[in-house]
């Protein structure tokens, strides 16, 4: 295949202006470029190993600034992906603001609704009913062509704004709107809002209309962000994930620990919102149990190597960031839902997989770091046959039925008494 045939290629299969880039030799994906203008491609040129010239396009860099290069088109869409969700993360997510961080994230979810449509209109509104959990600053986005604003974030600082799309700093919002040249921003109080979110200004001002039924529910999880609010600051004084610093300390004992690899431990502990994290004698085989209420990690890992008692830690805490992400409900329905046995056991085996996989990057990363030894993560669950966790799953649904288990709490109390030795 020549250059001008992997130029071709590329802009018939580009896919929401990502090009990907061939390596003309192998016929290989090595990267992908963005771009408005496909002429640029004629710029590519590639070196007897395939790596690009001139422009720079080409091979992708991960964080560690290595070398990407991809096998297969399914390798680039999934680097792709993943990088998208990273963007995702930053325009949903802010820990000083989980209350805004909820929302964001849950409107996405509404069913019959396209989050992006309250921008359009109902953005005044929306910044309403913000307002009613305590922010009370305004930017307004003014046209200078239609003479009129078009838009308004929640200010929270000189360079962070929110609406229904997440998060965005200053320099983001000037990009949008052209701030400058067709449009201007300024503050304001909100007696100003209030104007705009009246109804009758609303019915002027908005394009796409949102049914009343549809706003129910977009004013229903900003009233569940104020709840989840205060519950979260009556943990933070109560408990602020109880129990880590003397976690910590056992692990230091055992271990010869860096100051940069004890602090990433503590990080991606506190990051997953676990409530609690302990190591406990156990009465079953079991390396750790990852519950709504915490996590228990088998005493006995602390005689392994170092990097994999890590890996048991980094696999039962990221199914906090499960638990974080999905909600208790949704993790513990395979066996308090009505959901199938198989469609159970094929949940609880995606979960245990992904938990497996994101112990492992995570594992990569500090290996790349140099903070611990070379060490082969464990695929356990990958390997593992449906049925044998069908069977597990229905012998948890039998007891658990016969003991009147029916709430998420008592799903943890029966694990843990199922696991913990008090000896």
């Amino acid at each position: 295949m020549n250059l001008q045939e992997s130029i071709r290629r590329i802009i018939k299969e580009e896919t929401e202006m990502l090009f990907f880039i061939f390596n003309p030799k192998t016929n290989k994906v090595i990267g992908f470029n963005l771009t408005y203008n496909s002429e640029e491609f004629n710029n590519i040129r590639y070196d007897e190993n395939g790596r690009s010239r001139d422009y720079g396009f080409g091979p992708q860099k991960d964080d560690f600034g290595d070398t990407i290069k991809f096998d297969s088109l399914e390798d680039v869409q999934k680097w792709y992906s993943d990088k998208t969700e990273k963007h995702l993360q930053k325009q949903t997510q802010n820990q000083k603001y989980p209350d805004l961080s909820y929302i964001a994230n849950s409107i996405r979810k509404i069913d019959g609704l396209d989050y992006q449509v309250i921008n359009r209109g109902s953005c005044f509104k929306f910044a309403k009913e913000i307002s009613k959990l305590g922010y009370n600053k305004f930017t307004f986005i003014f046209s200078e062509e239609e003479q009129e604003v078009i838009h308004v974030y929640v200010k929270l600082t000189n360079n962070l704004y929110f609406d229904a799309n997440g998060f965005h700093t200053k320099k983001e919002i000037k990009n949008e709107y052209y701030v400058g040249e067709d449009t201007e921003m300024y503050e304001s109080s909100i007696d100003e809002l209030d104007n705009f979110s009246d109804l009758n200004t609303y019915e002027c001002l908005t394009t796409i209309p949102i049914s009343n039924d549809v706003w129910k529910k977009v004013i229903q999880i900003i009233k569940q962000s104020r709840m989840n609010l205060q519950e979260n600051i009556r943990r933070i004084i109560k408990e602020e994930t109880e129990g880590i610093d003397t976690f910590l300390d056992e692990i230091s004992n055992k271990y010869d620990l860096s100051d940069e690899l004890k602090t990433f431990i503590k990080e991606f502990i506190q990051d997953s919102n676990c409530k609690r994290i302990n190591f406990s004698n156990f009465k079953i085989g079991a390396l750790g149990m990852a519950l709504e209420s915490g996590v228990l990690i088998n005493s006995k890992v602390l005689e392994r190597p170092l990097p994999f008692m890590l890996f048991v830690i980094l696999h039962e805490v990221a199914h906090q960031y499960q638990f974080k992400k999905y909600g208790v409900d949704v993790m513990y329905n395979c066996y308090l839902g009505d959901v199938s046995v198989k469609e159970a056991a094929e949940f609880m085996k995606t979960t245990e997989e992904v938990a497996d996989e994101f112990a492992s990057r995570k594992i990569r990363q500090l290996q790349k770091k140099g903070l611990i030894g070379s060490f082969t993560s464990p695929q356990v669950y990958k390997n593992m046959p449906l049925q044998n966790i069908i069977m597990m799953i229905n012998n948890f649904k039998n007891d658990m039925k016969g003991q009147n288990i029916d709430s998420p709490k008592k799903v943890s109390e029966y694990f843990y008494n199922m696991v913990k030795s008090e000896l």
